[in-house]
């Protein structure tokens, strides 16, 4: 309902997306392109390639290497535009969601803190950079973490677990560019229908994790009615904007976390063993039982 308030182009973005998660099951080549022009209209549809990761290891490297080649050489031949959009667009300090949120509202504080360890060293560019820095740690943990982790949670729709991964992937991949409204909080729809499904199907950590998934992203997307209830609660509107805060990036590592142990096993044999992994990934042309030679 925000993003329809704010009238932004997102909205569009949105229905391309949707669009290529549907054609995807009829024609590779259509949803690359569906994807391409998402992305010419705005940067972070670029994330949703991973929705390419369950097709045949000739179809996933034709399609992304020509999503990726056609947007760098429209990114190389419009780049003055381009850097002048980024330059220009607003980045709010609250209704928003990224790593650059806490870095930027108490912006004064952290640097009041450091210039205490060492007054000269010029924090500012510090600064700049070590939101995205952390944004970054946290991610190379959680795929490590993930790596090490052996059960892949099931899927019973193809298309649930491609809407799964096109949503966590474009939060994952907003979050750390930096600021985001939070209209753009709407891709999360987009992780329903597959977190719904394995609330039924997984058990233990797996299932505890869904469940906390869906309930952080209730807490984000609605972060209005808990501000207000903090405010009857608590007179300091800070505490409310930290909590909201701690969800999002809390959200941000356990959609990572099970987007990186939903992949298929050959991506996650690359990430451990280049050269295993991609004659993994041939040999699942011939429909060899992959999983097998892995154990």
């Amino acid at each position: 309902m925000l993003l329809y308030e704010r009238g932004n182009v997102d909205l569009l973005i949105f229905f391309i997306c949707a669009m290529a998660i549907l054609m995807i099951e009829y024609s590779s080549l259509a949803a690359a392109v569906i994807i391409l022009l998402g992305a010419l209209l705005k940067i972070f549809p670029i994330f949703a390639l991973v929705i390419f990761f369950e097709k045949k290891w000739k179809l996933l490297w034709k399609n992304v290497l020509f999503v990726i080649t056609s947007f760098a050489i429209y990114s190389w031949i419009t780049f003055s535009n381009i850097q002048a959009s980024w330059n220009l667009t607003m980045r709010g300090k609250s209704i928003s969601y990224g790593v650059n949120i806490l870095f930027t509202r108490y912006h004064n504080s952290f640097l009041a803190m450091l210039k205490k360890i060492s007054p000269v060293f010029d924090y500012d560019s510090l600064l700049a950079i070590l939101p995205h820095l952390v944004g970054l740690a946290v991610l190379v943990a959680v795929l490590v973490i993930s790596l090490r982790t052996h059960s892949i949670p099931s899927s019973r729709n193809s298309r649930n677990l491609a809407a799964f991964r096109m949503g966590a992937f474009i939060y994952i991949g907003t979050f750390l560019l930096g600021n985001n409204w939070d209209y753009r909080l709407t891709f999360l729809l987009f992780t329903i229908p597959q977190l719904t499904d394995w609330i039924y199907t997984e058990k233990g950590k797996h299932r505890f994790l869904v469940l906390l998934t869906i309930s952080l992203i209730i807490i984000s997307c609605w972060h209005f009615i808990f501000v207000k209830w903090f405010s009857l609660i608590i007179s300091n509107p800070e505490v409310a904007i930290i909590f909201d805060e701690v969800a999002n990036w809390s959200l941000f590592a356990v959609l990572a976390y099970l987007s990186f142990i939903s992949l298929p096993q050959w991506v996650k044999e690359i990430v451990r063993n280049p050269i295993k992994g991609f004659r993994l990934a041939s040999l699942r042309e011939s429909g060899t039982n992959f999983l097998e030679l892995v154990e």
